[in-house]
């Protein structure tokens, strides 16, 4: 192998790896967003988590209503999603996101609980009988049940 392809083919990103589809979806919600705003009008200024976690949402569940295109802008849903979390990304790596999320670690340990691509932890006790992955994935914990209202 030449020894640039092999030094090149190492380096990080790698654009190759990236499905050209989705930046053209993406190219065109950032034309459309350009049009409206500004070219990177989110490094201006500050900009807020929060209001591109909503239009992610919305586009997401226009989407997933079966809404291909958004009717305002005549681009994919899709690609505007993708430049929802392409800014916020940018905005975060340049110091420019106010991180206004509602950041909340019951939702986080719900999520890691009600994860089924794992097995569910199980206790080493030949005193316990193991219950089955799927129940005790869902079950709510003793020490919970404790302290629920009635």
């Amino acid at each position: 192998m030449n020894p640039k392809d092999l030094i090149g083919s190492k380096k990080v990103p790698s654009y190759s790896v990236v499905p050209m589809t989705g930046m053209i979806y993406e190219a065109a919600a950032f034309i459309d967003g350009a049009e409206k705003y500004g070219p990177f009008n989110w490094r201006e200024e500050p900009v807020s988590a929060l209001v591109y976690l909503d239009a992610l949402d919305r586009h997401m569940k226009a989407w997933g209503a079966g809404q291909d295109i958004d009717p305002k802008s005549g681009k994919p849903h899709l690609g505007h999603a993708k430049a929802c979390l392409a800014i916020l990304i940018d905005a975060f790596e340049t110091g420019n996101l106010i991180d206004d999320r509602h950041k909340d670690e019951v939702v986080v340990r719900l999520l890691d609980q009600y994860d089924r691509s794992q097995p569910p932890p199980t206790e080493v006790s030949s005193a316990k009988p193991q219950p089955d992955s799927v129940s005790s994935a869902y079950s709510v914990s003793d020490s919970r049940k404790a302290n629920s209202l009635p």
